[in-house]
């Protein structure tokens, strides 16, 4: 206002004006705050007498504006505070007197803490001004409070109000204050519906979406009156969009128009019920706006008594799709607690669940949430793993009673409308498909069953009791098996069927033949126990086992998509292992090669995964094991001298130790059994029910070396020919020969090592009886079961014997009866000669034996006494030492003279 303006008011004497005039001086530049009394700002006030105009903010009668609101909220007054009410200029001077009066008895009640003056135009704001009127103060009193503005607003952020005799109102509770919120979207969708901004109702009916999962949570899922009706105006906007507005919009409009569509096409499937109960009450019960504002009704609580014609909404089928809904939304993301959850569908499962269709949606949504429970243990706890088990067998039963009508697949397509059973049916089969995985529930329990037998010792009956699970396990593998043969298309079967036979062939590959015959026996019963008769193109009970095994890995051979997948490896390894398992070595070796030149990298098995290498590595031992059985020395020392000599063997076969990574796990608080590079604890460690005995190892490729490289190393102390050279590793016999001779005690012998150690010696004497009774202490003589392989052992350690008895003692004779060869060895004469034939041609050694002749003659050898022999060994080593020194010393005078 400007001066002359002032002057003009004075000067007129209205009193209006001068009331204007006093208030304008506040907030001049030139005002003495500091020296202005309190006092004087209260008369002042009370003389002018302003009058607080009401604003209407209700939404039933007006539309406000979300800045409008939040400026009314946050600052307590709106711009009619600043107007001068034309009711003052009628009010008596005793009324503003008495006002006077009580706005000093008001301000007498309240003490200043503050040692400083206010001062500015934030003046009312001092503590006094913050507290509050006290009971009997009108509102009027002072138009700067904030709490007068909450009285007279209906949307104030303040939780008190106050009558018009000061009595303090009641809170609003929550459920109120969302009402209000979905009144004001209501409002939004009407004025965008005008301008046509489909991006601005977009987003008001996702935020409404969002209010509605909020309000539900609060009361009991519940569905307010005002929900249905903005659907309905949603409804009605798009439908006169696309009548009258199409085409006549931006792009980016048409775009949130389609979405818009799309968003309410799902959502109004969900609740055509309730859109049903408002065609037929609207005008009573959904129209009535202090209904809808005060009393807040539910459609979702029972029928009205007064309405008995209104549809039953109430129904479990209803209350299954929301409750079931509500869990979906919330699943995975932060705060959720997933106990909760699982209790929320359990009761979904027990209590609303009225048909086939809506269990089994409850249990491919329970199932996965037992698993992810644990997801931060070791393992499943045994009690929830049964809980889980049993769930899941529950889900077969169900399926198998409806698989006329209901299927579970893979393969099925997404239906994003779940109460939509109609949608489901493949025109095809005819029958209802939902998606879905058995064999992803299986997978996961057999997992949890592998891991817990990680953990617990296997020295403990709790491993025992725990193994026990394995039978169950694998009559849940064939059944699922069983289903997919039955329900997937034949185009998609190998695929889908690879990852279930690979589980089945990882129970079964490690056992020998009777055991699969006991663990098949038991899983073929329990399938002709249930109620669906199941066939398959694998097997039935009269294929031996050697089919089975065959008719699995095939698959992976015929199939095109299964053979892309890396189950094709291990298929065939586990093909290869139970071959050499069972004592076929002849044909587990045709396997190996065949599938080494059907494009399997043996000399690259470093580039597989760590699975795929620990398992060729068992298959490696398994064939030295059947090679050793079929009393094939050669060949088992050499597959087997590879995986003797590391020292991380245990590693290298699945045994390590688990308590290092428990370790590892505990320091960085990450307790998903898995590696950095991706690789799960149990794909590399095996439980202990499927380790190999690594002494057995040892001890097995000890005694193929006894039996291979003793007669050698006697044919080369005396100074006969070896064509191939003899290992010295430190696990060969010979490494521990030479370690025995430099020994100075003699221990007896006590281990499996010194048992076949002393077996060595005793077959350099030629007691052979000595040294089968030495090996017969070792465990490699349970390797073999029969008695021919008995047989066959006992006549290859007594040659072995006597080729190196004739090449220890050749040297001190000419003439050897065979007679006292025979009573040695127990062989017959015939036998003994041949034996002696074929020694002397591959050694090279000057000797006879004559088919008519009773004695061996031997020629003059170049053999050496002993003691000679060491002498020369002696003297070999010092002119070697001598000639290094030589060398050594005429280097370095060649350096020092480099210098000059």
């Amino acid at each position: 206002m400007s001066t002359s303006d002032l002057n003009t008011a004075v000067d007129g004497g209205n009193e209006q004006d001068v009331d204007l005039l006093t208030y304008s001086k506040y907030f001049q530049n030139n005002y003495d705050f500091m020296n202005s009394s309190e006092e004087e700002l209260f008369s002042q006030d009370s003389d002018s007498e302003i009058e607080t105009k009401t604003g209407n903010y209700g939404l039933q009668n007006e539309d406000v504006s979300s800045d409008e609101e939040d400026l009314s909220s946050d600052e307590g007054f709106s711009d009619s505070d600043n107007e001068v009410s034309p009711s003052l200029a009628s009010k008596s001077n005793a009324e503003v007197s008495d006002k006077a009066s009580d706005v000093s008895e008001y301000d007498s009640d309240y003490d200043d803490d503050s040692d400083s003056k206010p001062y500015g135009p934030d003046w009312y704001k001092k503590p006094q001004f913050r507290k509050g009127p006290p009971a009997g103060y009108t509102a009027q009193a002072n138009k700067f409070l904030k709490s007068n503005q909450a009285a007279d607003s209906d949307f104030s952020d303040s939780e008190d109000e106050y009558d018009e005799d000061g009595s303090k109102n009641k809170v609003k509770s929550s459920k109120q204050k969302l009402l209000v919120e979905f009144f004001r979207h209501s409002k939004k969708i009407d004025v965008a519906e005008l301008t046509g901004e489909w991006e601005k109702i977009l987003e008001e009916y996702e935020a409404t979406l969002k209010l509605l999962s909020k309000f539900q949570q609060q009361n009991n899922q519940a569905v307010p009156n005002i929900f249905v009706k903005i659907l309905l105006q949603c409804e009605e906007a798009i439908n006169s969009y696309d009548e009258d507005q199409s085409g006549t919009k931006s792009k980016t409009n048409s775009k949130a128009f389609n979405n818009l569509k799309q968003r309410f096409k799902k959502t109004i499937r969900e609740f055509q019920d309730f859109v049903n109960v408002f065609n037929v009450s609207k005008d009573e019960i959904f129209y009535n706006e202090s209904a809808l504002s005060e009393d807040a009704k539910f459609i979702i609580i029972e029928k009205s008594e007064d309405k008995e014609d209104l549809p039953q909404l109430a129904s479990k089928s209803v209350k299954f799709f929301i409750k079931l809904n509500s869990v979906l939304e919330h699943k995975g993301k932060k705060n959720t607690d997933i106990n909760e959850q699982i209790d929320t569908m359990v009761d979904i499962l027990e209590n609303l669940a009225s048909d086939a269709y809506e269990k089994i949606l409850s249990y491919l949504n329970l199932i996965p949430l037992r698993f992810e429970a644990t997801n931060s243990m070791a393992y499943q706890p045994l009690e929830q793993w049964k809980v889980s088990f049993t769930e899941i067998d529950a889900l077969f039963k169900l399926l198998e009673e409806n698989i006329d009508e209901y299927i579970v697949s893979e393969v099925a397509s997404r239906n994003d409308f779940l109460d939509d059973k109609e949608s489901l049916v493949n025109p095809k089969t005819g029958k209802k498909e939902i998606l879905g995985s058995v064999f992803a529930f299986v997978e996961r329990l057999n997992s949890e069953f592998a891991k817990s037998l990680l953990h617990i010792d296997y020295k403990s009956m709790e491993y025992v009791d725990r193994l026990r699970d394995e039978q169950d396990i694998y009559n849940m593998i064939l059944r699922t098996q069983l289903y997919l043969e039955k329900t997937l298309p034949k185009e998609k079967e190998g695929f889908f069927l690879s990852r279930v036979l690979i589980l089945r062939l990882d129970h079964i590959y490690y056992k020998p033949n009777d055991l699969i015959e006991i663990f098949e026996a038991e899983a073929w019963e329990f399938i002709h126990s249930l109620t669906t008769k199941y066939e398959t193109r694998f097997q039935s009970d009269s294929v031996n086992n050697a089919e089975l095994i065959d008719s699995l890995v095939d698959v992976f051979d015929k199939d095109i998509e299964a053979k892309k997948l890396n189950f094709n490896e291990k298929a065939h390894l586990f093909k290869i292992y139970y071959y050499a398992l069972n004592d076929d070595y002849t044909k587990a070796v045709a396997l190996l090669e065949s599938f080494a030149q059907d494009g399997f990298a043996i000399n690259e098995i470093n580039k597989y995964d760590s699975s795929i290498q620990i398992l060729f590595n068992r298959v490696i031992v398994q064939l030295g094991f059947s090679s050793f059985k079929n009393c094939l020395f050669s060949d088992s020392q050499s597959i087997l001298r590879p995986v003797s000599l590391p020292q991380q063997l245990k590693e290298f076969m699945g045994q390590k130790s688990i308590s290092k990574y428990n370790d590892y796990n505990d320091k960085s608080g990450n307790n998903s059994m898995e590696f950095a590079d991706g690789v799960k604890l149990e794909d590399v460690h095996l439980p202990f029910h499927k380790h190999i005995n690594l002494d057995l190892i040892d001890t097995v490729f000890l005694t193929c070396s006894l039996i291979n490289d003793v007669p050698k190393i006697a044919a080369l102390n005396s100074r006969c020919f070896v064509s191939e050279p003899i290992p010295n590793t430190p696990k060969t016999i010979k490494k521990k020969l030479d370690t025995y001779e430099k020994a100075g005690f003699h221990a007896p012998a006590e281990s499996q090592k010194d048992f076949i150690l002393h077996a060595a010696i005793a077959m350099q004497k030629g007691d052979w009886k000595k040294a089968m009774d030495y090996v017969s202490k070792t465990g490699v003589w349970n390797l073999f079961s029969e008695s021919k392989q008995e047989v066959d052992l006992v006549e290859i350690f007594k040659i072995q014997t006597l080729k190196a008895y004739i090449f220890n003692i050749k040297k001190f004779y000419t003439k050897l009866a065979i007679s006292h060869l025979e009573t040695i060895f127990e062989l017959s004469s015939d036998r003994i000669k041949e034996i002696l034939r074929e020694t002397f041609e591959t050694y090279e050694v000057d000797a006879l034996v004559e088919d008519n002749s009773e004695f061996v003659v031997f020629q003059k050898g170049s053999e050496l006494p002993k003691l000679e022999e060491l002498c020369l060994k002696l003297n070999r080593e010092r002119n070697t030492r001598r000639y290094k020194n030589s060398n050594n010393t005429h280097g370095h005078y060649s350096q020092q003279s480099s210098k000059f």
